[in-house]
């Protein structure tokens, strides 16, 4: 019999936009305790582990930002792998639409991975949730999907009440837009171990929370179900098929948006400790691998961050050396430097780092232009196929509802 465990998701360490990191190890994000009048009670027999992915972060924004926190709990089992592919595919695509949407938007994803016990398969490692905190960092968002492996799910209906119930106490900002999207093929159970997926959905709308629900397939179980679900949580109701339906364009300025990004990568003087900077270039490694089309949102989505990093995020400005204005080389010790800059002496350092920053803005510019051209490629190949229903894929449909309800 399969063990009952909860996973949480070590994340990697990510830097919210504006934020100077200080933390150098993981540490746990205290979620909130609930309310005085919370209609649900403590889980004594599995206690909750709470979600560790990210640094202590700040919960204020500029007035011209504008809070925006989504988590997508995501059935895992075996039926959803071409799901999942289609979903990590377009993370980045799907962050730059709400970045359109409002481009004041200062956004965090957080993901619940959920599946259900499987008394008849001999899967000892399974997990029934995989908890991933709400982050700024779509890298790390990208690497914890790319990390979804799709297996069992032998029975149904799935345990979607515990990827609620996770959901549910994620760190969500006061001030957000809360949006739950709960994407699977297969009816919610309600097993006793947390309260019933309609007392969850309850207590979420109550704390401003908005449950969208997103059917993969065609069961009519499940569309009744998910319906009601959306009903319960003052969502949107939509489906897709069981491939996921992602269908990205392909344009002429994929690959030169990819090796343009790349060589702004390349321009990182990251600085921290080992643990960090290994943990940095995972997320890099992993992007990397992105397919090319993928590799091009994610270049389209960073080019219109606030200010620009590496990867465009301003949040790690503050540990990348090169454009950063909260931290001086002077201050970085000596053990926190990337090896390169260490064979440097300091006037050496000072003036790579002033080599970097200005290939960076030049980088920069020919990237904004590439994008621009790229969406204006995309507008006009989506207005084409229209009627071909382009808006029937995941990130169609997720695009939509989200563009809906945050306005």
């Amino acid at each position: 019999m399969v063990t009952r465990q909860r996973i949480v998701s070590f994340g990697i360490p990510t830097l919210a936009l504006g934020t100077i990191v200080t933390s150098a190890l993981l540490h746990r994000v205290v979620q909130p305790a609930p309310p005085p009048d919370c209609i649900y009670p403590p889980r004594p027999a599995e206690p909750f582990i709470p979600v560790t992915s990210v640094p202590a972060m700040r919960t204020d924004a500029p007035r011209d930002r504008h809070h925006i926190d989504v988590v997508f709990a995501i059935d895992t089992t075996a039926s959803m792998g071409s799901l999942i592919d289609g979903a990590r595919r377009t993370v980045w695509g799907i962050a730059d639409h709400i970045r359109k949407t409002d481009p004041g938007a200062d956004l965090r994803v957080g993901l619940v991975a959920y599946r259900d016990n499987d008394p008849e398969a001999d899967m000892p490692e399974a997990y029934l949730t995989r908890p991933f905190a709400l982050t700024t960092d779509l890298d790390a968002v990208y690497q914890e999907l790319r990390g979804y492996d799709a297996s069992g799910g032998w029975t149904q209906p799935e345990n979607i009440a515990a990827g609620l119930w996770d959901a549910l106490r994620m760190a969500w900002r006061p001030s957000a837009t809360k949006l739950v999207f709960v994407v699977g093929d297969a009816e919610p159970a309600d097993r006793g171990d947390v309260p019933g997926h309609a007392t969850i959905i309850g207590e979420m709308v109550k704390r401003g929370i908005v449950v969208n629900a997103i059917q993969v397939g065609s069961l009519p179980a499940t569309e009744t179900a998910f319906r009601r679900m959306a009903q319960l949580g003052g969502g949107e109701y939509a489906s897709t098929a069981q491939s996921g339906g992602v269908q990205q364009i392909a344009t002429p300025y994929d690959a030169a948006l990819a090796e343009l990004e790349a060589r702004i990568t390349r321009t990182t003087v990251f600085v921290g400790p080992s643990g960090e900077r290994a943990a940095w270039q995972g997320r890099m490694a992993a992007a990397e691998a992105a397919p090319a089309a993928a590799k091009a949102d994610r270049a389209g989505y960073y080019a219109k961050k606030a200010a620009a990093s590496a990867t465009g995020d301003a949040g790690r400005t503050a540990r990348d050396l090169v454009g950063a204005t909260g931290v001086a080389l002077d201050e970085v010790a000596e053990v926190d430097l990337p090896e390169d800059m260490r064979a440097l002496d300091r006037p050496a350092r000072a003036a790579e780092l002033a080599r970097r920053a200005t290939e960076r803005r030049e980088l920069q510019a020919r990237i904004a232009e590439l994008v621009a051209r790229r969406e204006a490629f995309l507008a006009a190949e989506r207005a084409k196929h229209a009627h071909e229903g382009g808006l029937d894929g995941f990130d169609g449909r997720v695009k939509g509802v989200v563009e809906k309800q945050m306005k």
